[in-house]
């Protein structure tokens, strides 16, 4: 286990417990502090959960910018397909670092 805080550009995390999908995270080169200066430049156009991670970086600056994925298949046209987004996480977060992605189920 790893703290978020000693997370590094370039690796691969998922969380202890499966959270239902195949979510991993990797940390950006992009800054945290980057990022909410880039979303403070349209915050009425945030998409989805931005405006709370927006919200929640505006309030405590110590929270670590990561770029969370979720891959899978599509049951209809069976296309694989992967989605990502930023996240604001507790600089104190356990996370497992992991050889690579998980693959698409």
């Amino acid at each position: 286990m790893i703290n978020v805080s000693h997370t590094e550009p370039g690796k691969f995390y998922r969380m202890s417990r499966s959270a239902g999908f195949n979510y991993y995270y990797v940390r950006p080169k992009l800054t945290a502090e980057q990022w909410f200066r880039r979303m403070s430049k349209r915050r009425m156009g945030h998409k989805g959960g931005e405006g709370s991670h927006w919200a929640a970086y505006y309030h405590d600056r110590s929270l670590i910018l990561l770029q969370a994925r979720m891959r899978g298949t599509d049951p209809i046209t069976g296309k694989r397909f992967e989605l990502k987004r930023y996240v604001m996480m507790d600089p104190k977060y356990q996370l497992r670092e992991v050889q690579r992605p998980p693959g698409y189920k």
